[in-house]
């Protein structure tokens, strides 16, 4: 059967030099956009990414069709 599989993918982003956001109570200069995500999509599956805004819907999508490393 034909599919798309992924496993763990995780990604982060290095910000700019002097950008720092708030995690936890704590300010750093990275930004960890997935964490560990699994997804299978079997051939003729139909699915839907939802999430707010900078959540990493179109990071594991650029992830899935090459266009970015994880």
């Amino acid at each position: 059967m034909d599919r798309i599989v992924v496993s763990d993918i995780s990604k982060t982003f290095q910000l700019k030099p002097g950008q720092f956001v708030t995690v936890d109570g704590e300010a750093t200069d990275r930004v960890t956009v997935l964490d560990g995500v699994d997804l299978s999509i079997r051939k003729g599956e139909f699915i839907t990414l939802v999430g707010p805004s900078g959540s990493g819907k179109s990071v594991l999508l650029d992830i899935i069709g090459g266009l970015t490393q994880a």
